[in-house]
């Protein structure tokens, strides 16, 4: 006998049919809708899935009665009230105010919820539309949906008590969804209404969302199940005792609101191919706001493009890969493009492990050097086999990379010339950990988009040397969860600092252990906000100017503009007592301490106060004012050591602010191609200073010479560099005959020549004094291969180590702050490593470069005993400059050491040396002149030693 497989089907699936209808219905109601649904089922022919088909319809059933249990009771409860006539004006009255409630909640909702429930139900779009709208997951949109929901049930519960108070007057007003028309009528009834016929609309389509409360908890994270969609939706029954439609019926159109946003699209193009910039994070926020918190992001499409509606009208700043790509302005009512076009180079690399094996999902960091506006961002995650590719390269550009389970790497300076290079290999040879974060609200809820840093060090503002600097702390934002995984943690102790927008910071700490994640809750109070207003002494208001709070480079710092009437707003501040300063070049500095609690509004006055300032204007011979010319201050006499520099603007003019009072200045200016000038005695109290600047036409020297490549190829790439004693003598030139021959023409005196090329050692090509019109040829310069200096000092903090040749001059220093510490390429040879810090004994270790090797040196230091000397001129002489001085013992050389002038007429040059006990030789130089001084170093400190330069 053949059995009917949909009879099987509901044999098969009744328990769970069973369950799935007493999830939404009683248990007597349950086993109607289940037989109900069977008899459906039985009466079709053909089903392909008939579980799927009738799980949909037990699912719509339960719905439909619930519905109408909800709508019974209302009219029971209406029907039960001799008072309560649902067509009486005073009931549509409370019952229209509740609907004016319901819109006022939706706008009351934070972001993103508030735009995805008005997608949703103002807009009617469904789940799939509005995540492409957003560019978004399927499943965040859904979350986003049901938290939002959830919200307005919570602010309902709170203004009207009970759930079922409000429940039941919703539930009588969903009669009026089919005819709107009417919603507008109850919608102008009361003055209190003034929302309009879109807070009507609004609710009446959202009604039943908010009445079904979903009874399972929500599931996220990459196990997450989408719930399975209804296939066959049953039609409603109209409710045979719904209240009837009022047969005349008062139409009266709203005015339409006033278009307070703009849309903005911002368009990514490359220079190369492929031109259309995909797939990219583009970030606009306030031109004057912060630039790291409370930003707007969105990922570029397949078109280039990012879109970001609902935008304030004003000039908000724009920033893509790394950079900050300029301004645009948002007008309201209109959709406004930004082209932002995106040059540099093309860099490809890898990223490997110990063993030279490729790191599959790693993640490439990209920062710029001296940038104070931008932080360091993930540009790349690596293929399968390591491999990775990074657009939109410059010369300033830092590289660094980050996996699980490893450490994040030192930075990598990519810069050589004027481009920068174009190949780069990163290593992850120390293991480490991650960090699972979680941030919510004071009340629990989820804070999306805040800003966690795991770890020290900073993201903007990055300094390298030329081998590259320290690993960047990870930072990140967090998801629609409050969720952020922070990964390429070293091992131990890391700090945690959150910021989010509106919300007091948070810093804490958590140990880290190899390969495993800690877990940080972190919880945000509300922030103080500090209210104020720019004014000078004379009562007047400063506009745009930067009111801060915080220190630059530190990742609390806080900062805005003030507006044109001098009012600033600084909100999420930290409870307690903090500092607000502003500081402005041309008219004084102000700092005031406020005090205040969480969620707190405190005000302020800043008052800026003129500093002394040196003011001036560089011309050249014929008054003309020249652009660009540095101009640098020092401090003369008694008192601490005071510098300052800036540089001069188009009319010539400069400002040098915060000068000391009571002291002298000596200034010197310097411009390429013109004669130094150096002025002594000036005092920035006597008006404006004028500088001018006369031409250099004295005769060129002139460098030649020749590079080639390893075994007499023809060198790629190269830079040669010339330098001069002052700091305006510098001349770079880059390679670009076939032949490889070079010219650079210089001024007269001494210069250095060194060629730097990024795959082969730095060339030490000599040194020599030239006169006016002289003529140095320095024949064939042959670049090699080199090796490399690997120092092993177990990640000792505070010891600085530099590299000279066999001659004892000075050739790079190792600055790397990775384990172990690499030096640059150096050519093949015979070194010397210097080895000292504050408190370890002055040492000096011999080593030999192989080309195409690593020498490793392990260190083992040990501790010393300091030693303070006064380095002063014989009678009627002064110190230049600088005074270098080397320290010796049985003639061979143990320290060395530079030691610049404090102020410009310094009688004195104070230094100290930290050294093992024992018999020493210390020898100072200076411009052909010369003191020596013989110590004996005890195991206690000794008096100061006095050297006499003759």
């Amino acid at each position: 006998m053949s059995v009917n497989p949909l009879a099987s089907a509901l044999l098969a699936d009744a328990a769970s049919l069973r369950r799935l209808a007493e999830s939404l219905l009683s248990p007597g109601d349950a086993e109607d809708v289940v037989q109900d649904a069977s008899l459906a089922a039985l009466s079709r022919q053909g089903l392909r899935h008939p579980g799927l088909w009738l799980r949909g319809v037990v699912r719509n059933l339960s719905l439909r009665m619930r519905r109408g249990q909800v709508r019974r009771r209302a009219r029971e409860r209406i029907a039960a009230s001799a008072e309560a006539d649902p067509r009486d004006p005073a009931s549509l009255a409370v019952q229209a105010e509740l609907i004016r409630d319901v819109g006022t909640a939706v706008h009351a909702l934070d972001e993103p919820f508030r735009e995805a429930v008005l997608l949703r139900f103002w807009h009617g779009l469904p789940v799939d539309a509005i995540a492409a709208r957003l560019c978004v997951p399927r499943n965040t949109v859904r979350s986003r949906l049901q938290r939002g929901l959830a919200r307005l049930r919570e602010r309902l519960d709170r203004e009207y008590g009970e759930r079922e108070r409000w429940v039941l007057s919703l539930a009588g007003f969903l009669p009026l969804r089919t005819p709107l028309l009417a919603a507008f009528t109850l919608c102008i009834m009361n003055k209190k209404l003034l929302l309009g016929a879109f807070a009507v609309l609004l609710a009446a389509f959202a009604i039943p969302w908010l009445l079904h409360e979903p009874t399972t908890p929500e599931v996220t994270g990459a196990s997450a199940k989408a719930p399975a969609p209804v296939t066959a939706p049953l039609p409603v029954a109209a409710d045979a005792t719904a209240q009837p439609v009022p047969s005349r019926e008062t139409v009266i159109t709203p005015r339409p609101e006033a278009v307070t946003t703009g849309t903005l699209v911002v368009k990514v193009v490359h220079s190369t191919e492929p031109t259309v910039g995909s797939g990219l994070t583009v970030s606009v926020g306030e031109e004057s706001g912060d630039f790291r918190v409370g930003l707007r992001r969105a990922v570029t499409d397949a078109r280039g493009q990012a879109r970001f509606p609902n935008m304030a009208p004003g000039q908000v700043r724009v920033r893509c890969s790394g950079n900050d790509t300029g301004t645009a302005e948002v007008r309201a009512g209109e959709t406004v493009e930004c082209v932002v076009k995106l040059g540099g180079a093309v860099l490809t690399g890898i990223v490997v492990d110990a063993a030279g094996v490729g790191i599959a999902g790693a993640l490439v960091e990209q920062g710029v050097g001296a940038n104070p506006s931008m932080d360091a961002e993930v540009a790349a995650i690596t293929a399968a086999d390591g491999s990775f590719v990074v657009r939109n390269v410059w010369i300033f550009t830092l590289l660094g990379a980050r996996a699980h389970g490893y450490a994040a790497s030192p930075l990598y300076y990519l810069g050589r010339g004027k481009e920068a290079a174009t190949t780069l290999r990163i290593e992850l040879t120390t293991v480490g950990g991650s960090v699972a974060s979680s941030v919510t609200t004071a009340d629990g809820q989820p804070v999306r988009d805040a800003v966690v840093r795991v770890g020290e060090g900073r993201v903007d503002t990055l300094i390298s040397t030329p081998t590259g600097g320290p690993p960047l702390p990870a930072q990140g934002l967090t998801d629609a969860e409050g969720r952020f995984l922070a990964v390429g943690i070293p091992v131990g102790t890391a700090t945690v600092q959150v910021r989010a927008p509106g919300l007091a910071p948070w810093k804490g700490t958590c140990d880290v252990a190899a390969g495993l994640t800690a877990n940080v809750n972190v919880r945000l109070l509300p922030g103080m906000t500090c209210t104020g207003v720019v004014r000078t002494e004379a009562g007047e208001p400063v506009a745009k100017v930067s009111v801060r709070c915080g220190r630059d480079r530190e990742f609390l710092q806080y900062f805005t503009r003030s507006a044109a009437d001098g009012s600033f707003v600084l909100n999420g501040l930290p409870a307690g007592e903090i500092e607000i300063w502003t500081e402005d070049r041309e008219r004084g500095k102000a700092a005031v301490s406020v005090t205040g609690e969480h969620g707190a509004t405190v005000r302020c006055e800043l008052v800026l106060a003129q500093s002394l300032a040196l003011r001036g204007r560089v011309t050249d011979e014929d008054g003309k004012p020249i652009q660009w010319v540095e101009v640098e201050c020092l401090a003369e006499g008694a008192g601490p050591r005071w510098w300052n520099s800036t540089m001069t603007d188009a009319a010539g003019r400069f400002v040098v602010p915060h000068c000391p009072q009571g002291r002298l200045l000596a200034v010197k200016a310097w411009e390429k191609d013109c004669v130094p000038l150096e002025c002594q005695g000036i005092d920035p109290k006597v008006g404006e200073l004028q500088l001018k600047l006369a031409a250099d036409r004295s005769a060129r020297a002139r460098i030649t010479g020749r590079i080639l490549g390893p075994g007499g190829v023809r060198a790629t790439s190269a830079e040669i560099r010339a330098s001069g004693k002052l700091r305006h003598q510098r001349e770079d030139l880059d390679l670009k005959s076939e032949d490889g021959t070079f010219a650079i023409e210089v001024t007269a005196g001494t210069w250095e020549v060194r060629v730097q090329s990024p795959d082969h050692a730095t060339v030490f090509a000599g040194k020599r004094e030239l006169q006016a019109a002289a003529a140095w040829d320095l024949g064939t310069i042959e670049l090699t291969v080199g090796g490399t200096l690997v120092v092993r000092d177990g990640g000792r903090q505070g010891l600085e180590y530099l590299v000279l040749d066999a001659h004892e001059e000075f050739r790079c220093g190792i600055y790397n702050p990775g384990t172990p510490r690499r030096s640059e390429l150096l050519g093949p040879g015979d070194y010397l490593l210097l080895v000292r810090g504050k408190g370890i004994a002055d040492h000096v270790l011999p080593f030999t470069i192989r080309s195409g090797q690593e020498t490793e040196i392990e260190l083992h230091p040990v501790a010393g005993v300091r030693q303070r000397f006064e380095i002063v001129p014989a009678p009627g002489t002064q110190l230049p400059p600088s005074v270098s001085f080397a320290v010796r013992r049985d003639g061979k050389l143990i320290g060395y050491c530079s030691q610049e002038r404090e102020t410009q007429h310094a009688d004195t040059r104070r230094a100290e040396v930290w050294l093992e006990p024992g018999d020493y030789v210390l020898t100072c130089t200076t411009e052909g002149r010369e003191g020596t001084a013989a110590v004996t170093i005890g195991r206690d400190e000794g008096p100061p030693i006095r050297i006499t330069i003759r």
